[in-house]
């Protein structure tokens, strides 16, 4: 099963469109009682909030480098070929930069939100730690479906780490 890219991803600018509202309605009022730069520092953070907003929202891909989904998926293939059959969301965000000679991470908000859906999609199965290691809080676990495996090249065994 390939994941479509685009299929359930939903904007997440509700928060950031919210903010830049109030502080929309701040600078309009703080102009009407005649605090004018004030109101300007106000609208000027509200346009910088939105920009670096959308910029942590919208991932800047390099030409010719596959969606994050793809990148995941092939993350996680490659692991599984090393005979990790279980990883957790950090293990294959190290993956992935390493794989992709990425300079930075994903954001945990875009990991873990493509991991949810490539859950719903069917291409992973998750599940939490019964059981962590000493002092560390419980994860997610995932691991490829038997489909994704195959895809990937490598067939499932079942196994675990």
């Amino acid at each position: 099963m390939t994941f479509q890219p685009g299929s359930g991803m939903r904007p997440r600018w509700g928060r950031y469109v919210w903010l830049f509202i109030a502080l929309m309605i701040a600078a309009v009022v703080l102009r009407a009682i005649g605090l004018g730069i004030l109101a300007t520092i106000f609208t000027l953070v509200g346009a910088m909030l939105v920009a670096n907003g959308i910029d942590a929202i919208v991932k800047r891909r390099r030409p010719g480098e596959p969606p994050v989904e793809e990148q995941i998926l092939a993350a996680a293939g490659h692991l599984h070929s090393q005979g990790v059959t279980e990883f957790h969301g950090s293990q294959v965000a190290e993956e992935v930069q390493r794989l992709y000679n990425s300079e930075s991470m994903l954001s945990s908000d875009q990991l873990y939100n493509t991991l949810i859906r490539l859950e719903v999609s069917g291409a992973v199965t998750g599940r939490w730690e019964l059981f962590p290691p000493d002092g560390q809080p419980r994860r997610k676990m995932y691991r490829l479906t038997q489909a994704e495996a195959a895809e990937q090249g490598e067939p499932e065994d079942g196994g675990q780490q």
